[in-house]
């Protein structure tokens, strides 16, 4: 059994970050549209996981995230925003990469522990990340996918997947 707080003011967001866990594995979910409201739920019910926007009708996600990680132990987060550099205080990559995509493992979204969550709730069905954008120009297509591969693999083998 895996459950998930979701802290997100957009209703329409929240829905669908809802139905996605749901869809992935989560069996229960607590969703809070401000930091106090989030403290609070995880108060009530310790997630196993969060997923949490950046910026909230009162407070951040990040504060939020800092206060139950202190009240609960370490639980796995992701953050999804669009705005990363209001993300304080998370711990983004050094320079975050804006209109190109990533080698997994290097966005804002840690995913080293969102597999480790996909793991504990038991989901077995596929993911692909895209390892595109990159890759230099004048790298040939066996290397590039090579470069891809390797790069997933880690990331899989640093989170025990």
């Amino acid at each position: 059994m895996c459950h998930v707080l979701v802290i997100e003011d957009d209703w329409l967001i929240a829905d669908h970050i809802i139905s996605l866990i749901q869809q992935a594995g989560a069996t229960s979910y607590d969703q809070a549209d401000c930091e106090t409201d989030a403290v609070v739920a995880a108060g009530a019910h310790i997630p196993d996981m969060i997923v949490s926007d950046v910026r909230l009708r009162e407070g951040t996600g990040p504060l939020a995230v800092q206060r139950i990680i202190a009240a609960h132990g370490n639980i796995p987060v992701m953050f999804i925003t669009g705005t990363p550099e209001a993300c304080v205080p998370c711990e983004p990559p050094a320079e975050v990469l804006d209109n190109q995509r990533l080698m997994p493992g290097e966005g804002i979204v840690n995913l080293v522990g969102f597999l480790q969550a996909l793991k504990k709730i038991g989901y077995q069905d596929g993911i692909s990340p895209e390892p595109l954008g990159r890759i230099p120009k004048d790298m040939a297509a066996e290397d590039a996918a090579r470069l891809g591969l390797e790069t997933t693999l880690a990331v899989m083998k640093k989170a025990g997947v």
